[in-house]
């Protein structure tokens, strides 16, 4: 079994850490609680709210890679079907 280090710094999950970040976050939290509630009361909420530029860039990163993946690899997915009788 392979030990994977934990990479985090201290200050990261700290109390201090945290009091130190607190007020200086990109989002800002009201605007978020205003998002979810917006979605708690839709008739139709999306499955993935991803509150934050930050959250979008990254999704849509790992969406475009994952779109290049599927173009390179699709071909092989689609040849592991039986052949049609």
């Amino acid at each position: 079994m392979t030990h994977v280090q934990n990479h985090i710094a201290d200050d990261e999950v700290s109390t201090e850490g945290l009091a130190q970040r607190n007020g200086r976050q990109i989002g800002d939290p009201r605007k978020t609680a205003q998002a979810i509630f917006m979605v708690l009361e839709s008739d139709q909420p999306p499955l993935h709210l991803l509150p934050g530029v930050g959250a979008l860039l990254q999704v849509g990163k790992k969406l475009s890679a994952l779109q290049e993946e599927l173009g390179k690899w699709g071909g092989l997915s689609v040849n592991t079907s039986f052949a049609e009788a």
